[in-house]
Formats: C-alpha cells, sequence, structure tokens
C-alpha cells in the first residue's frame, strides 16, 4: 500500500470557522488536542470522515471533525448530541471554532465501527482509520454524499486493499457477507469506470 498523499492544504483563515469549509491544515493542532484529551482518558478514538479523506490524498472541504470513539470525552465542552449515537464537543484555537462528531455507535452497525477502533493507521502522530474501513464505513452510512469519497478513494492505485475489504465483510458478516460484497462489488466496478473517464487520452 501507498503512502497517504497528504494535499492538506488551503483552508479559509476565518474566525467563526463553525460554517465555514475546513481543511486538515486549519484544524490540525484541534485535531492533536482531541487526540490529546483521549489519551489522558485513556480512551481509544480514531479520526474518520472527511479529515480522513483528506488524509488519503482528497482534497475537499468538511464542515467538521469526526472521530470513531469507544466512550465519551469527559474533559471537552460538550455542544450537544449526535442522532445516530455520540456527542458533539466544542473546540477552538486563536483562529477557529468548529464542531468534534464523537460518534458512539450502539445499533447494528455497533459491529463495524468496534472493528474500525481495533485497527487503525497512525499518520502525522495521529490515529486515522484505515483505507479499507473507512470505505465500509462510508457504504454502510448509505449517504449520497459520500459516494464521492468512496468513488475517489478505491480509484486510487495502491491505496484500497479491496480483498481485504471482502474478507472484512466476511469475518463480520458470515452468511450474510455476500449482499455487501455484492454491493461492493459494484461500487468498484463504478470507480474503475469513472476512473478510466477520466483518464487523460
Amino acid at each position: 500500500m501507498k503512502d497517504p498523499l497528504l494535499h492538506l492544504k488551503g483552508g479559509p483563515d476565518s474566525p467563526s470557522g463553525r460554517t465555514a469549509p475546513l481543511f486538515f491544515d486549519d484544524v490540525s493542532s484541534l485535531i492533536v488536542q482531541v487526540v490529546e484529551q483521549a489519551k489522558r482518558e485513556g480512551i481509544r478514538a480514531v479520526l474518520c470522515g472527511g479529515m480522513a479523506v483528506q488524509m488519503y490524498g482528497f482534497v475537499r472541504a468538511t464542515k467538521d471533525i469526526d472521530f470513531i470513539a469507544e466512550r465519551p470525552l469527559n474533559g471537552m465542552k460538550k455542544a450537544g448530541n449526535l442522532a445516530f449515537g455520540g456527542d458533539i464537543y466544542e473546540v477552538s484555537n486563536e483562529r477557529i471554532t468548529t464542531t468534534v462528531d464523537w460518534i458512539l455507535r450502539e445499533d447494528e452497525k455497533k459491529i463495524i465501527y468496534d472493528e474500525v477502533i481495533k485497527d487503525l493507521k497512525t499518520i502525522l502522530g495521529v490515529p486515522v482509520i484505515t483505507p479499507e474501513w473507512l470505505v465500509i464505513v462510508k457504504i454502510a452510512a448509505n449517504r449520497s454524499k459520500d459516494d464521492e469519497d468512496i468513488a475517489y478513494l478505491l480509484g486510487q492505485d495502491g491505496l484500497v486493499d479491496r480483498s481485504l475489504i471482502e474478507r472484512h465483510y466476511r469475518r463480520l458478516f458470515n452468511g450474510a457477507a455476500f449482499g455487501y460484497i455484492d454491493h461492493f462489488a459494484n461500487l468498484c466496478l463504478m470507480a474503475d469506470f469513472m476512473k478510466a473517464r477520466n483518464r487523460p487520452s
């Protein structure tokens, strides 16, 4: 697997920040702040969502910072609750105030999210979801806005181990894995088609 492409510059110099598009360079200190707080509390947590996609080379803005975690933080300013499970924390530095979605699944998708925490990469000192689990999580989210991220991740040579994703599905879902694998195969075909279409002639 190739090293992640860290094209992480380009965010706005906005003091308000919460609704402004964010890039890794804007919030790297905030991510480290959250990671260090989690370590102090002995909580395993993994960066996911749009920031993780950026760390794998897709330069697109996101509106907040997302972590998958095993339990809540006590030492952060709470700003709300996530409807699908988890907390929202507010973080800030001298330029930006934004939110952290601290994801704590307790539904049928918990089986996937628990695995994400166990199997991670460390990039620039930050625990980050692996590209394979990032694809699986985005497929499980079943949101149209994730389609572009999935196509990008699957379309990068050497980034995603497609056979590993299939093995994850089989291990997690046993006999019920066929439907997941079939859907994943269709997404791979679509990503390959888009890559071929966009290749310079």
